[in-house]
């Protein structure tokens, strides 16, 4: 570690030997003395010489220390890395390089690119994935997108996006590449959010991949989901290969309801994981990817498992972004002056909650502004009014209820 430092300092010091060994090596302390000292003794120079201390200087700025602790997380990094860029199981992908390595005495000499593809696809059948060149990967997340926007269009209050200062924030943690979770009250627009941020990122030509956990749970691993997804490979992977460097965003919308759909929660929370560790292990990997996840608020802080997800460490910080109900001024630009002013304290906080705004614009629109005190009111107004239209349709208010 202190070598790596004193590279570092050489790199950014003012090119000047003799101030590099003044301020970065003796004022600095008795550790950072002796180890510079060290390294120049093993190559023979003496620094009290300019030509050798010169020499010294120009090979530290030229020396780059990487640490690969041998630990779980480096494994996992290892594993993502090799089943992006390796066809074949990731594991025993890292184990026939290890092996090559070893058998064949390499330690010393170099290890040849086409003499080392040349080992892996004759002798084991790997070989390279290239997603980036992957021509499936486009249209399936083309319409996957148009899944996502078709999904939730038909909810959006009059059909339109409202501007939240929410996604704001989504965008700025984005641009920052920090993963997100957006959370709120159910009915608070979460998903409505989510719709004005995956409508930016296609404005912006950024590649996304919106995914609604609530029609698609994922099973099994993340490649299974992928493939599920009509990908060839995990839906990370699938991104930052399309992406080819560039900022890229998944998308997992309804985490939540993970929990109530699947038979086999567990699974598919461990799916999520495994997703949200390859994001990380590719942003380590200089890959600007970030991966943004949607729960009710109850959820996101009374589940186990999703705040195991979300559990934080110096290294690994989810934003948290609480999606709010509408504030009096959001309420009164959405349903015009004319309508607000009659409305009692009560009935601004009932609306307030986009869900319930959405129901009382669809009565009205066909019935005129309803009377309510409560949302319970209005829900029963809104059945009420559901009713007419199934009877118009010919269906009986018996073979609702029934169906019901």
């Amino acid at each position: 570690r202190t070598f790596a430092d004193i590279c570092e300092s050489a790199r950014n010091s003012n090119d000047n030997p003799k101030d590099f060994w003044r301020y970065q090596v003796e004022d600095i302390g008795k550790e950072r003395r002796k180890t510079f000292s060290a390294f120049c003794e093993k190559l023979e120079l003496d620094p009290q010489k300019d030509d050798d201390l010169a020499t010294a200087f120009d090979y530290l700025k030229r020396t780059h220390i990487e640490l690969f602790p041998d630990d779980h997380n480096t494994f996992s990094d290892l594993l993502t890395k090799a089943g992006f860029i390796l066809t074949g199981e990731p594991k025993s992908a890292i184990s026939i390089l290890t092996t090559y390595a070893n058998n064949n005495d390499m330690y010393r000499k170099s290890i040849r690119v086409d003499q080392l593809w040349r080992h892996l696809k004759e002798k084991h059948g790997i070989h390279p994935k290239r997603l980036e060149h992957d021509s499936r990967i486009s249209p399936a997340i083309e319409d996957l997108q148009n899944q996502f926007f078709e999904s939730i269009n038909p909810g959006l209050i009059n059909r339109k996006i409202i501007s939240r200062g929410e996604t704001t924030r989504i965008i700025d943690a984005i641009d920052n590449g920090q993963d997100v979770v957006v959370h709120g009250a159910a009915g608070n627009g979460k998903s409505g959010v989510l719709y004005e941020l995956a409508e930016h990122l296609r404005q912006k030509n950024v590649p996304f991949l919106p995914i609604r956990l609530d029609t698609r749970v994922p099973g099994n691993t993340a490649k299974q989901f992928g493939q599920d997804l009509d990908l060839p490979e995990s839906p990370a992977h699938c991104l930052a290969g399309l992406a080819e460097g560039r900022k890229s965003v998944l998308i997992l919308d309804q985490l939540d309801a993970i929990r109530w759909t699947a038979s086999h929660s567990s699974t598919a929370m461990c799916v999520c994981k495994e997703l949200l560790r390859q994001t990380r292990s590719f942003r380590k990997d200089k890959k600007q990817i970030v991966i943004v996840f949607a729960c009710r608020t109850f959820d996101l802080e009374n589940d186990p498992d999703i705040k195991n997800l979300f559990a934080e460490n110096s290294e690994n910080v989810v934003v948290k972004v609480s999606v709010a109900a509408f504030s009096d001024e959001q309420l009164k630009d959405v349903i015009g002056p004319d309508a607000f002013v009659p409305l009692n304290g009560h009935q601004k906080r009932v609306l307030s909650c986009p869900h319930n705004l959405a129901i009382w614009l669809e009565i009205k629109k066909e019935e005129g502004a309803p009377s309510f005190r409560t949302a319970t009111e209005l829900m029963r107004q809104f059945w009420k009014n559901r009713r007419q239209h199934l009877n118009k349709a010919g269906i009986s208010n018996p073979q609702s209820n029934a169906f019901l």
